[in-house]
């Protein structure tokens, strides 16, 4: 499951400074998070948002002109996390999103789509060690699922380079032989802006 993360990864990384479009110097905002479904069982998230299309419109408002930016962006995502002696779930995740921003503002709102695949391992049974409390052995499943979301994203630039987010997650495990459920995702994290320039 790790070598299949970091080659998608690495595939969508390449992908996006091949593209012939890119400019003299891109910006790509890498995004790591504390991660909880159903906001008790702790994991994290490490994205980075890839922009697909950006442009500016411009609003009157009580006599002012506003500037704001628009854009819509493909974010690839890795991620874990767990129940406690229950399972624990390696996440690969994509979402297409749509982003807004006044110029004037510090803040900005994210919408978006996502897809993502879930590899849980479920803990069956296990043998404690009745003196010493120690698990001894532990029988385990693997499940997979996929997980469609629409997400709801609110964060603030602190610097030109470092900013605050974050998440709210609405989404639903699916599989074929197991029994599907909707979770909610919440997230809480930090995006750091890389600069790239190209030949």
């Amino acid at each position: 499951m790790i070598k299949k993360i970091r080659l998608v990864i690495l595939f969508a990384a390449a992908t996006y400074l091949t593209r012939g479009t890119m400019a003299q110097e891109k910006e790509i905002p890498i995004s790591l998070s504390y991660s909880a479904p159903y906001f008790i069982q702790p994991g994290f998230r490490l994205g980075m948002e890839l922009a697909q299309k950006r442009w500016e419109a411009v609003k009157e408002r009580k006599g002012k002109s506003l500037n704001v930016t628009k854009s819509l962006y493909i974010q690839p995502q890795v991620g874990f996390y767990a129940r406690p002696r229950v399972h624990n779930n390696w996440l690969l995740n994509a979402e297409l999103g749509y982003k807004r921003k006044r110029n004037d503002k510090k803040g900005y709102s994210n919408l978006s789509v996502g897809l993502g695949f879930v590899q849980r391992s479920q803990i069956l049974s296990l043998t404690v060690d009745l003196s010493s409390g120690e698990i001894t052995d532990k029988d385990r499943e693997t499940q997979n699922y996929f997980m469609p979301t629409v997400n709801y994203e609110m964060g603030r630039i602190i610097s030109p380079k470092m900013g605050w987010f974050t998440k709210l997650s609405l989404g639903a495990l699916m599989a074929t032989k197991q029994e599907g459920h909707l979770v909610l995702i919440y997230e809480l994290g930090l995006k750091y802006n890389l600069k790239l320039k190209s030949q």
